[in-house]
């Protein structure tokens, strides 16, 4: 059964918690454990970043937007623009952008980057 949550009152990870998930994964007796403990706890092990005392997992790392709602929806998106998106075709819409579109895509967002301030991306 899937867990439900209430939005409003969701479960806080705290430090000594998130240590301790990651030491669970990366000391792990076999592969197979590790993969369900990664899974479970959504961590690959023990960060090199836990030996410096300023860093507190993982509120010193905050959620962004990015990572949060638009994970693989750029990708996606493209593979969707350029007709390569798990082999549909172009169907009834006119969705799929041509080559010299893409390319002028490609430029405008290259000259872009001198005009972009750093905190909105690299």
């Amino acid at each position: 059964m899937t867990k439900k949550y209430d939005p409003s009152q969701l479960p806080l990870r705290a430090h000594t918690k998130f240590l301790e998930q990651g030491r669970q994964v990366q000391f792990a007796s076999n592969r197979n454990d590790f993969e369900k403990l990664s899974k479970q706890f959504r961590v690959k092990g023990i960060s090199l970043l836990t030996h410096l005392s300023s860093i507190y997992f993982p509120s010193s790392f905050p959620y962004d937007f990015t990572h949060l709602i638009f994970e693989n929806v750029i990708k996606n998106l493209v593979l969707l623009w350029t007709g390569k998106f798990k082999g549909l075709d172009e169907g009834n819409g006119s969705y799929e952008l041509a080559p010299k579109v893409w390319e002028a895509i490609g430029a405008t967002t290259a000259a872009s980057g001198s005009s972009i301030p750093l905190a909105f991306g690299a």
